[in-house]
């Protein structure tokens, strides 16, 4: 597939199928991509067709590799955590995905657990910044964003908290919408380049996202 500058649209014969599915929720988490040039757009509208991802980043291996990261907004209207940070999208995807399995008491093997936060996950930013989630009670969780351990001070833009309560039942069907944007966005991919370098690797994560999607929609219909 030839690459161009411009970004164009992922096209399917679902790309609508998803436009008004996911309305406004309390709680919000929004996979986020970034282009090699900074743009950087989050995964809703890439599904509902109303913005774009580079042609390039259509192929395979692109997408395995391509940068991004998620935002945390809480109240509707409170984002808490916006990060790009990371190595590729690939990084914070996988936390999202193993925090359902962990919740869960399984693991999706995609994260070595940190031994020193036993009852937490952690996700690491490039400059050691830390994510962490941690489980409170049986139905909480806290929320925190901890600075670099030898971190100079504090400067502007640097967002950092701890501690942030939230039920439990709001990160799952929030990781779950955000997900599901996500690997609605894979199958275009594959559908565009099934036999590409390193589609295995694509799939596999699918069958992960199979694996706990079906548990997790039935834990939120029983709780509705």
């Amino acid at each position: 597939m030839k690459s161009v500058d411009k970004p164009i649209k992922i096209k399917g014969k679902n790309v609508n199928s998803m436009k008004n599915l996911n309305p406004v929720k309390k709680m919000e988490i929004m996979c986020i991509y970034r282009s090699k040039e900074g743009r950087e757009v989050e995964f809703n509208l890439l599904t509902d067709g109303s913005d774009t991802m580079d042609y390039e980043d259509l192929e395979v291996p692109n997408f395995v590799s391509m940068m991004g990261g998620f935002s945390v907004t809480m109240d509707g209207y409170k984002t808490i955590f916006r990060g790009v940070n990371f190595n590729h999208l690939w990084k914070p995807v996988s936390f999202l995905l193993e925090s359902l399995f962990w919740l869960e008491g399984l693991s999706s093997g995609l994260l070595d657990i940190d031994g020193e936060f036993s009852s937490s996950l952690i996700l690491s930013t490039m400059i050691e910044e830390k994510f962490v989630l941690s489980k409170s009670g049986e139905n909480g969780l806290n929320l925190s964003f901890l600075a670099p351990d030898e971190a100079p001070m504090k400067t502007r833009a640097q967002h950092y908290f701890s501690g942030v309560p939230l039920p439990l039942k709001d990160w799952k069907e929030a990781v779950y919408v955000a997900l599901e944007e996500y690997f609605y966005c894979v199958e275009q991919v594959l559908h565009l380049n099934p036999n590409g370098n390193n589609a295995g690797v694509l799939n596999e994560l699918i069958d992960l996202w199979k694996k706990i999607v079906g548990i997790v929609q039935l834990e939120l219909k029983n709780k509705e």
